[in-house]
């Protein structure tokens, strides 16, 4: 199963860069991707638009989407707010996310670990359709380096109910690592990224490891 995320970068033939994240244009790329038959698509992002302008009118692409009998269609979430403007969506799958260290959540979240897991466990007991949980830096962060793997094994375990997937959010761990993490977690997917050339064999590490979910992207670096 691939899970692909929708932030959309520049695409030749537009004006500028700021049409490109038009949300016509999101939904567009969003039926588009579901005619191929990706059997799920994360078509929206339920952030503040003044801090993330490339994922603001989350709920004006999902209006756009011609919705496609097989395809399940997901929307992210940080905090309590993102939740209920995803609850009013209609979209099929929740996808919450939180940091494994300290600073990231307060950075990207401005909540400690312990108050976004606390967010997450308060979402997860609202919500009344499939969720994953996400979580970011789980192989390095950008602010606290690399990261104890018996804290992300922890801290996965704290939500056996849904779908955990594991971030190497800044593309800074190997082949071994995300096989070894995966299995120690049983995780039941992986989201990567290339940044050291390293994210191919990491998604074959993940599915040597038991992942059913891959995260992938599209729309060249976008949001």
């Amino acid at each position: 199963m691939a899970l692909v995320l929708c932030d959309v970068g520049p695409r030749d033939g537009l004006q500028n860069e700021a049409e490109t994240f038009e949300p016509a244009v999101r939904a567009d790329l969003v039926n588009r991707l579901a005619a191929t038959g990706v059997p799920r698509i994360e078509a929206a992002s339920f952030v503040r638009g003044d801090r993330v302008p490339q994922m603001s009118g989350a709920e004006e692409v999902v209006a756009g989407i011609a919705r496609r009998d097989g395809t399940e269609y997901s929307g992210l979430v940080l905090n309590e707010q993102g939740y209920e403007r995803f609850a009013a969506s209609g979209l099929d799958r929740l996808n919450v996310t939180l940091g494994a260290t300290e600073e990231f959540n307060r950075r990207n979240a401005n909540a400690s670990l312990d108050e976004a897991i606390a967010r997450v466990e308060s979402i997860l007991a609202a919500a009344d359709r499939p969720a994953t949980v996400t979580i970011s830096v789980a192989f390095g962060c950008p602010f606290e380096g690399r990261v104890d793997p018996a804290r992300v094994t922890e801290l996965a375990g704290r939500f056996d109910g849904p779908e955990v997937v594991l971030a190497d959010t800044i593309g800074v761990a190997a082949p071994h690592e995300v096989r070894d993490l995966l299995t120690r977690t049983k995780a039941a997917g992986f989201h990567g990224h290339n940044t050291r050339n390293t994210g191919y064999a990491n998604a074959l590490a993940a599915l040597e490891a038991g992942a059913r979910v891959l995260d992938a992207s599209v729309g060249g670096l976008g949001g």
